[in-house]
């Protein structure tokens, strides 16, 4: 009798021991048999994002890529960047078996939580991307292997391929008054402003050359060789002395022109450099004063984005004579922030919109 208890024990202690082998991690969280949950902060494209409802990007086929090496079902669950880490990783039971959402792997993070190898390496912020498990987690070195193979044998090139040689388009459009600013004598001083009626349509696409900083600000850069720009400028606004002005010019790119996107604000920047000249995108037309009209041609710069809590389109030009001047829209009627020492009244225009799609 004792020895078929002995046999029944055996057998009892080695299912325990299998059952263990094949869970995914240590994590708590209920799911379906092999099938590991995955977190993410679908909100930072390329790495994740949400098309029609699906949670799509770079992280996200690399993880899916991880199961199809190691026999897992994968199971996307999006969570708020507050919480990913903590607690979902950090107290039991834990929410995901992993994190996958651009983590940047750090001594702080590496006390509380499990990283994989590094997977990406974030030249802009001299960083390291890894996927995040609990700590003391098996699933680490099983992500680890396949990441390997993955590297070694091109699959890793081949989807990065996917998203970092992606296109980016994007629109800027506005119409109905606008603020002109003008220098008076001084072109660091902007003294001289009017409200003009005016129109702005500009679209162009280009292919993502990674993330860089403009500003202080993480943004997604366009490579110049490959952009491409169409738009139109039209304003007209009269002076106090009754002297007539009108604008009208095409914009353009050229091999040199920079453009950024936000990637977590909402900014389009066109032609905007932070070096000298700092306006690189093209621009020709024609400049009346009064009844007299010359063709102008020179350099721009292109904006779109929040300003002081307004969304807001703004266009600088450089003249021949390195007379700069401004032409802006805002959504809501408000103080907005100008080119130079002070802020202007800024009326509200009939329509305004700016939008960015990658593919």
């Amino acid at each position: 009798m004792k020895a078929k208890r002995s046999v029944l024990l055996g057998v009892l202690i080695l299912a325990v021991v299998a059952v263990a082998l094949v869970m995914p991690s240590v994590a708590q969280a209920k799911h379906a048999e092999n099938t590991i949950i995955v977190g993410t902060d679908p909100y930072y494209p390329p790495f994740e994002n949400l098309k029609n409802g699906k949670i799509i990007g770079f992280d996200i086929d690399l993880v899916r890529e991880i199961g199809e090496r190691t026999g897992y079902k994968i199971e996307f669950q999006a969570e708020e960047w507050d919480k990913l880490i903590t607690p979902s990783l950090t107290v039991q039971p834990y929410v995901f078996d992993m994190v996958a959402s651009a983590l940047t792997i750090r001594p702080d993070r590496e006390e509380i939580m499990d990283f994989s190898d590094p997977y990406f390496y974030d030249e802009a912020y001299d960083s390291y991307y890894g996927f995040g498990f609990p700590t003391g987690s098996p699933l680490r070195e099983i992500v680890n292997g396949a990441l390997q193979e993955i590297m070694n044998d091109g699959s890793y090139a081949k989807i990065y391929r996917q998203w970092f040689d992606a296109k980016a388009q994007f629109g800027i459009t506005a119409r109905g008054d606008c603020l002109v600013d003008l220098p008076a004598g001084n072109p660091v001083y902007r003294e001289y402003v009017e409200v003009a009626a005016g129109s702005l349509s500009c679209n162009g696409e280009g292919l993502i050359n990674g993330r860089t900083e403009f500003k202080g600000m993480p943004v997604y850069e366009l490579e110049p060789t490959s952009l491409r720009v169409a738009g139109s400028v039209r304003a007209a606004w009269s002076t106090d002395d009754g002297v007539n002005y009108e604008f009208r010019a095409r914009l353009y790119a050229t091999p040199e022109t920079p453009a950024f996107f936000g990637c977590v604000t909402d900014h389009i920047i066109v032609g905007n450099s932070l070096g000298e000249p700092w306006t690189l995108l093209r621009y020709s037309g024609l400049f009346r004063v009064g009844a007299e009209q010359t063709l102008v041609e020179g350099y721009c710069c292109l904006a779109a984005g929040s300003n002081e809590e307004n969304s807001v389109v703004t266009l600088k030009f450089i003249t021949p004579d390195y007379q700069p001047f401004g032409l802006t829209w805002a959504k809501e009627a408000g103080v907005v922030d100008l080119w130079g020492p002070y802020d202007a009244e800024c009326p509200a225009a009939e329509a305004l919109d700016y939008w960015v799609r990658t593919k």
